[in-house]
């Protein structure tokens, strides 16, 4: 059996620079995931066109660049898939540590 949930990771001080997330869990086996990344139009298996994603201001580009960096952090750093599967349906989560808020609904 799979479970389809969507997450929202946003900025903690700009709820315009996000990315969604969509994770497809096998119930019945952990190592069978699969994982979706929203580019505005579509969803794409595990990748995702920043440049689609990136406002054409420059100043906000750049804000929007570090946003992205605190992102990549706590994937490579942190355990941000792992406490993804934590979050139960409907809730939200800060990371204090990266500025993010991470919103999780069950589809």
């Amino acid at each position: 059996m799979k479970e389809t949930y969507e997450y929202n990771i946003e900025d903690e001080n700009n709820e315009n620079f996000n990315i969604k997330c969509k994770a497809e869990y096998d119930t019945t086996n952990s190592y069978n995931t699969n994982y979706y990344f929203y580019d505005g139009n579509k969803w794409l298996k595990d990748f995702i066109d920043l440049n689609k994603l990136s406002p054409d201001n420059e100043e906000e580009s750049k804000e929007f660049e570090d946003f992205i960096t605190r992102v990549h952090d706590y994937m490579v750093h942190g355990n941000l898939w792992e406490d993804l599967k934590e979050l139960d349906d409907n809730k939200i989560e800060n990371k204090k540590t990266y500025n993010l808020v991470i919103k999780a609904k069950k589809i």
